[in-house]
């Protein structure tokens, strides 16, 4: 006997975009995002229904290749945020813009990023997807770590690093009254 399986494959025909009026989002400010849809043969994906979720994520490591290797905030921090989501049906011009209150309840001294996803539903309701990343600032400066060394130090070998600190676009800022403690 021979097991026969024929499965016919259809592909996505909505593209989905997110945007962010800002590069960059302030914890406590509104933020805008929108989320809109046309169809690849062309005209707005309106009316479908749709969906935003937002999770926050702490991230060890900055976005900027200049700050390639440094280090940033708590080595052990448990990322336990739940994701927001929202539903709304996309307007006549395949649109959805969501301002919402960016009032999220961080407790860390780590970099921090919003994972956004973007879903539009098609007529049968397949998802089609899209992501985007947005740094979130909300500290007014980072310290990173790189150290100078590989991963491991000889005995008797001194241990060196560099030490930066930066605002959340990555911008140097001026290390003033700065203490450390390296524990093993």
């Amino acid at each position: 006997m021979v097991n026969l399986s024929i499965q016919d494959f259809v592909p996505l025909t909505i593209e989905p975009k997110l945007s962010s009026k800002q590069s960059v989002w302030k914890l406590g400010s509104k933020e805008e995002i929108s989320l809109s849809a046309e169809y690849f043969s062309g005209g707005f994906a309106s009316g479908l229904d749709a969906e935003l979720s937002l999770k926050v994520k702490a991230s060890r490591t900055h976005a900027s290749e200049r700050l390639a290797g440094y280090v940033f905030g708590e080595a052990e921090f448990e990322n336990d945020y739940e994701p927001e989501r929202y539903e709304e049906t996309l307007s006549e011009n395949g649109l959805w813009l969501k301002v919402f209150e960016n009032d999220f309840s961080i407790q860390s001294k780590n970099l921090f990023e919003i994972l956004v996803q973007g879903t539009v539903f098609d007529v049968g309701g397949r998802p089609n997807k899209t992501r985007l990343t947005v740094p979130l600032d909300t500290e007014p400066t980072y310290i990173g770590v790189r150290p100078l060394f590989d991963r491991r130090l000889d005995e008797g070998a001194i241990a060196q690093f560099d030490i930066v600190n930066v605002n959340r676009s990555g911008e140097i800022q001026p290390l003033l009254d700065i203490s450390y403690e390296v524990r093993r």
